[in-house]
């Protein structure tokens, strides 16, 4: 492994400049005392990991960060940000918080830039709680309660390995703030997460979700799905294939807000690059349906409703051909567009 596991970082900028870069966001990241349960003996191991990756994220990543950091539970646990080598400040951010809190935050880094996959594995593989808790460096938790209420359930109900919740999102842009997007559970079945996840029956939002490790670390290291860069996305193929091991819970109380960006990973303003994003997660639900096949009727429904989407979003990004093949395509298996 060529990245260090540290609260004090040292790979990457001389000793002055780094000492007065980590002096500078100590000014301005200092926040009233958080509650006791953030201080913990870092020879205890923690119950919780609050696992955080971020990349040039230094608008949002102290509300990620304190949103973790003021959480109110009845264990230890520890915040592990991945810190893929930021070039906005976040990195000076993220290692002034290991400075202020040594018994609780521990960064991930290294020399050089690894990218969402390996820098999601490196991360993982520091955390050391039973439980893993994600919050992207851009997003946060508004609910105090979060990881205690997660913790708790999977805790007592020992056949579900992963529980998520409704979430609201906040505009960037215009500042708007939709509460509760999901709602109730709409007769969600905790046995069916797998199928309900292909027909967007249920929507797993990565800054909600609370997971045990081991079921974590037997999805991604057995299925290739889960690190092959191909997929830009990295958290659909690890639901499902954890949908496949073990019960899902589903909470409907909003606990984190997720910031709705002009262009992230996932969204883009340019429809182009939107479309090959688009037409990868659509590769990728197709794959799951021969991977792990599901009844004909909801095969189909599955198809023609990705297709659906698919063909839009080319015509809006002026691909022609590519609507073309995905008419054709989805024709041919589903019976219809």
């Amino acid at each position: 492994r060529d990245w260090s596991v540290t609260g004090v970082q040292t790979c990457a900028l001389p000793i002055c400049a780094r000492f007065h870069s980590v002096l500078g966001a100590l000014a301005i990241c200092r926040r009233p005392a958080l509650p006791e349960t953030v201080m913990m003996d870092m020879n205890a191991k923690p119950l919780a990991s609050v696992l955080m990756i971020t990349y040039n994220h230094a608008q949002y990543i102290r509300d990620a960060i304190m949103g973790a950091l003021s959480q109110q539970t009845q264990f230890p646990f520890e915040l592990v940000i991945g810190e893929d080598c930021s070039t906005d400040g976040t990195r000076e951010i993220v290692m002034a918080y290991a400075h202020q809190y040594p018994h609780t935050v521990r960064v991930v880094t290294c020399s050089q830039n690894v990218g969402a996959h390996k820098n999601f594995v490196r991360t993982f593989e520091a955390c050391r709680g039973e439980f893993v808790a994600f919050c992207e460096g851009d997003e946060f938790w508004h609910d105090h309660s979060k990881l205690q209420r997660q913790v708790a359930y999977l805790s007592t109900h020992p056949t579900y390995g992963l529980v998520h919740s409704d979430y609201n999102v906040y505009n960037v842009v215009n500042g708007e703030l939709r509460q509760g997007i999901l709602g109730w559970s709409r007769g969600l079945q905790d046995d069916q997460a797998y199928l309900e996840i292909l027909r967007l029956k249920r929507v797993i939002l990565t800054v909600t979700v609370c997971v045990r490790r081991d079921v974590l670390g037997c999805a991604w290291k057995s299925n290739p799905e889960c690190t092959d860069e191909y997929w830009p996305m990295s958290d659909t193929q690890l639901w499902l294939e954890i949908s496949r091991l073990t019960h899902i819970k589903y909470m409907p109380q909003s606990l984190a807000t997720h910031n709705a960006l002009l262009n992230s990973a996932s969204r883009s303003t340019d429809p182009k690059r939107q479309f090959r994003f688009n037409e990868r997660a659509a590769e990728l639900v197709l794959h799951y349906l021969v991977k792990y096949p599901v009844p004909v009727g909801h095969d189909r429904e599955i198809r023609r409703a990705v297709g659906t989407k698919i063909i839009a979003a080319a015509y809006r990004a002026h691909e022609r051909g590519k609507a073309a093949l995905w008419f054709d395509r989805t024709r041919e298996s589903s019976g219809s567009v």
